[in-house]
């Protein structure tokens, strides 16, 4: 087995210093959510904003609405930024980037350690920092628990592999009041650390982690009857789970994995190196587990790919870096990376449009002296609609009426929303 000093030797081309490797995450990944600085809030952003009043005036609130207690860190990075920075949310996609950036680069270093390459922890940190699988994660705000949970994940399974397992295990509960899928750190790390899996040492440190995890098991289930995702039936443990899952995993390998094994088969590499990437697909099979049980789609969502896109850029590193040719190598990477980036860009137009119906209101507010306003056929949440008002100088979330009856602020101007133009139009209710 190499060092940790060879590990650290093996550059990967020109990137011959961790600063130079460092650099090249942080602009790949600033390159590819640029866009989304622009997006404004969007929908369940401004219920979060809306529930940080009551969670200030009552830490145990989010436990009343669960499972939004499993989503504390969210609540609570949008409670400092909210303070440091007000209603600019910009500073909110900035704090996602970041978030993004650090992934990025745990991955490499955590890979780099567990297949003693630092050229395929590199490369997986490049693939998952430009991949547009998981963009859902980045450019929603509200989908900023994904990012959180990966970086509470790796954090812990880097610091278990330097043997800090008590840190480790402090990095897992934070995860699991990132958001209750962190669960599966309870079978990422067998899979992860298998050369240590007989040690005394690590029996030790997984028996901590097991009870940690039974003991949030039964808190789980404590609050499971007031959970509205279970007694909506949005979660449930059905059969839809095994499409959900097979279209799921061929959504996220789709089409560079494939690629990948095909040029690899023709070139006959043999076996190694596709055994070497199952690993990185089992992660991926094991980070879209607790997610494959929802019901509202046929596939999981892009937000929650975030933690399983980790596993595929980490097998088809293992195979890009098993590619003969370099130039091939290069040519393919090249392709991954704009290609990626180049549809990230494009979907912000989607980002923008489920923004607009805030956005133009708000920019309606301000343009207004504040009083009680009527908004008719407004696309989300009556509540979301109320919240805006706080983005707009001396407007009040009960100024705003949705869908009045008519009886109701008569004499209220009203604005009714247009989704073909995205905007709103003054109207007459007389």
């Amino acid at each position: 087995m190499r060092s940790v000093a060879d590990i650290k030797s093996m550059k990967w081309g020109w990137l011959r210093t961790d600063a130079a490797a460092a650099l090249l995450l942080a602009g790949l990944c600033v390159i590819a959510y640029l866009p989304s600085f622009n997006n404004g809030f969007i929908s369940d952003d401004y219920v979060i904003l809306g529930r940080l009043d009551s969670l200030a005036h009552n830490f145990l609130y989010l436990f009343s609405v669960p499972p939004e207690c499993f989503r504390l860190t969210s609540y609570i990075s949008f409670g400092l930024l909210r303070f440091l920075f007000g209603y600019h949310p910009e500073c909110y996609y900035a704090f996602s980037l970041l978030l993004h950036i650090t992934n990025s680069l745990l991955l490499w270093k955590l890979l780099a350690r567990i297949t003693q390459s630092s050229r395929i922890g590199l490369l997986a940190g490049v693939l998952f920092a430009t991949v547009q699988g998981h963009q859902e994660a980045m450019m929603w705000l509200a989908a900023m628990n994904e990012a959180l949970l990966g970086l509470c994940l790796l954090a812990g399974l880097l610091l278990w592999e330097k043997g800090r397992l008590v840190w480790s295990a402090t990095a897992y509960v934070i995860g699991l009041f990132s958001k209750e899928s962190a669960l599966v750190y309870v079978a990422l790390l067998p899979l992860l650390m298998w050369r240590s899996n007989g040690s005394k040492r690590f029996r030790r440190g997984y028996a901590l982690i097991l009870r940690i995890s039974a003991a949030f098991a039964v808190l789980f289930y404590w609050l499971a009857a007031n959970n509205f995702m279970l007694g909506a039936g949005a979660y449930a443990l059905t059969w839809h789970a095994v499409p959900v899952f097979l279209l799921s995993m061929h959504r996220l390998m789709f089409p560079w994995m494939y690629a990948a094994v095909v040029i690899h088969l023709v070139q006959r590499r043999g076996l190694e190196d596709l055994k070497s990437a199952g690993r990185g697909l089992a992660f991926a099979a094991i980070a879209l587990f607790p997610y494959i049980f929802l019901t509202y789609q046929n596939h999981v969502t892009s937000r929650q790919e975030y933690l399983a896109s980790m596993g595929i850029a980490w097998a088809l590193a293992i195979l890009m870096q098993g590619l003969q040719n370099r130039n091939l190598r290069r040519a393919f990477l090249l392709i991954f990376v704009v290609a990626n980036i180049s549809y990230i860009w494009i979907k912000d137009r989607q980002f923008e449009q489920r923004a607009a119906p805030t956005n133009r209101l708000i920019e309606q507010l301000k343009e207004r002296a504040p009083q009680d306003l009527a908004i008719f056929d407004f696309p989300a949440n009556p509540w979301i609609a109320k919240i805006t008002a706080r983005m707009a100088p001396g407007w009040q979330p009960d100024m705003i009426h949705v869908d009045p009856p008519a009886s109701e602020c008569v004499a209220c101007p009203a604005l009714r929303w247009d989704p073909r133009e995205e905007r709103y139009h003054l109207i007459d209710r007389r």
